[in-house]
């Protein structure tokens, strides 16, 4: 089906791997039809309990697993794979179980890696096994992304309601706090009035000072995005920054926190968003 229906073009199959059959079989199949076809297996990250897959030891592995049919792994977070969940419930109506979350999302993620790619992922349960775990009624409280992990983080928050986008430091490793002055003084008030509004707030480490003033930084490069300073505070609508909406020279002008929460509250009260308090 999956050969059939690419037109043979799949280049990349993921698959979440619990008993591991779906990945041996497929990876079977298509490795016959075209041995250059990547096969990736998803296993649990460190600390995440996902129904349905395995970080498998050695001496456990199911007797059908042959490594040979699985080029990489790739680990998953249970929050990442959580977020995927609902992403795909709420943007695609799929309503699917966390592993299969977990599986999109490691392909949206090899995406930003890839150019002229055909990626499959499985979607292998249902989600009404998983509604008694609350996971469809959580608010989603995505943890700090990274340069590199900020379009899959946005992706898996896509048509999250009133959705804002916070660029600042990263924490000094000495002092435990932001290396950026301004970033410092406006974080936590930032996070107060969005909380406050009911919105969502994604948090984005620009990395240390030398990474940042970088000009080839690859967010000051991005044509949607061109950050030019941090802190940089971001209405989002699906994947893309909403235009003239964004709050940044201001918040460098900020001398106390105070100041701060002014700047934001205007600067929601001009988006719609403080009316709703």
């Amino acid at each position: 089906e999956i050969w059939e229906q690419t037109g043979g073009r799949v280049t990349h199959f993921v698959s979440s791997m619990g008993t591991t059959g779906t990945i041996m079989g497929t990876s079977r199949y298509l490795k016959e039809q075209n041995p250059d076809v990547e096969i990736i297996g998803l296993q649990p990250g460190e600390g995440a309990s996902i129904a349905g897959i395995r970080r498998w030891s050695p001496e456990y592995l199911p007797s059908i697993f042959d490594a040979s049919r699985v080029d990489r792994k790739m680990d998953i977070q249970q929050k990442e794979a959580e977020e995927c969940t609902r992403a795909l419930a709420r943007v695609e109506g799929i309503f699917c179980g966390v592993s299969s979350g977990g599986a999109v999302s490691a392909a949206l993620r090899l995406s930003q890696h890839l150019t002229h790619a055909t990626i499959v992922a499985i979607v292998c349960d249902r989600g009404d096994r998983y509604l008694s775990t609350g996971v469809y009624s959580q608010k989603d409280t995505p943890d700090p992304a990274t340069p590199q992990s900020f379009r899959t983080a946005v992706q898996r928050l896509t048509g999250v309601p009133n959705l804002y986008v916070l660029f600042t430091s990263d924490d000094d490793e000495d002092t435990g706090k932001p290396w950026c002055p301004d970033c410092e003084r406006a974080n936590a008030a930032i996070a107060q009035e969005v909380e406050q509004v009911g919105g969502t707030l994604l948090v984005c480490q620009v990395g240390d000072r030398p990474s940042w003033k970088s000009i080839d930084h690859p967010l000051r490069k991005d044509p949607q995005i061109c950050l030019t300073s941090i802190p940089t505070l971001m209405q989002w609508s699906g994947e893309v920054p909403v235009a003239d909406r964004r709050l940044n020279a201001e918040l460098e002008e900020c001398k106390t926190s105070q100041d701060v929460q002014k700047k934001v509250q205007r600067f929601l009260i001009s988006s719609g968003q403080r009316q709703f308090q």
